[in-house]
């Protein structure tokens, strides 16, 4: 059954992945999707150690990656996850760059409008468009 689960959440993820997406990526262990690029940010699901996920992008220095995986969308550690390079698993930072996935930015209130309106803690919005993640503290 679990097999079964994965494998559905590899085919929606590769089905919906955008030109310059990569679609190899894994989670070394089981690791936290976040609805931020910080651990502060809350979580969206727990994805399994080798589930297939989609990696949309990265923030420079490949330390957090905006990941696909099944329905669910967010960013994980980059610290986390892997790729296959000539047949061989590598760090994802090692592998990311040969595959082009693209640098990107986090952009707080364009990103939960689009991803978490009916999720619960969209109704805490405010309180986490105050987290500066860069700097690890809240803004007044």
């Amino acid at each position: 059954m679990k097999i079964a689960i994965v494998a559905a959440a590899a085919a929606l993820t590769a089905a919906a992945a955008p030109a310059g997406a990569y679609t190899g990526a894994f989670p070394v262990s089981a690791v936290y999707m976040r609805t931020g690029p910080d651990t502060a940010y809350p979580a969206v699901i727990v994805i399994p150690a080798g589930a297939p996920v989609t990696v949309l992008g990265c923030l420079g220095g490949w330390h957090w990656c905006d990941v696909a995986y099944g329905p669910y969308r967010g960013w994980v550690a980059g610290a986390y996850l892997r790729a296959t390079w000539q047949q061989r698993p590598m760090p994802f930072y090692h592998a990311a760059p040969r595959y082009n996935v693209p640098i990107v930015t986090f952009q707080f209130g364009p990103y939960w409008d689009a991803h978490y309106r009916a999720r619960p803690w969209y109704y805490h919005r405010d309180r986490w468009s105050r987290w500066d993640y860069h700097h690890r503290r809240w803004h007044r």
